[in-house]
């Protein structure tokens, strides 16, 4: 089994909570891609956008993950059918912002909607995340 990065790790870590949000049935993806099927819907996009480092941190690199929490939703009104699900999302990755040990902290920072023409109005609603951690300078994996 090949090792993975913090990073990676993190991210997971998000999706395991993310499964119990209400409304989407454990219907939570990775990098879930657009379009999907009304059947899917609703459900979570998880993806990590950005990353940077703060080499202040001796001998560890502080790092900032940008993670976007995606809640894809069809409805007269997807923006307003999003919310519900975004709280309850919301409220999962705070309930434990070091995430199991594998962050600093988490935080809630910018959020955006995008509706689109279909055959039901569709929405992506997006709640993005700032997660700080630490690795070594040498491993990712530690």
């Amino acid at each position: 089994m090949a090792t993975i990065s913090k990073r990676e790790l993190i991210v997971q870590a998000c999706m395991a909570r993310l499964a119990s949000a209400a409304g989407v049935s454990g219907r939570v993806f990775r990098a879930q891609a657009d379009p999907n099927d009304r059947d899917t819907h609703p459900y979570i996009a998880v993806r990590w956008v950005s990353e940077s480092a703060s080499p202040d941190t001796v001998p560890q690199l502080e790092r900032t993950l940008g993670i976007e929490v995606a809640v894809y939703t069809r409805s007269d009104a997807p923006d307003v059918a999003a919310d519900p699900i975004l709280v309850s999302a919301h409220a999962l990755l705070m309930a434990d912002t070091q995430l199991g040990g594998l962050a600093i902290d988490m935080r809630l920072e910018d959020a955006s909607t995008e509706i689109v023409a279909a055959d039901m109005p569709a929405a992506k609603t997006t709640h993005n995340y700032s997660v700080k951690f630490r690795h070594s300078y040498s491993d990712m994996t530690t």
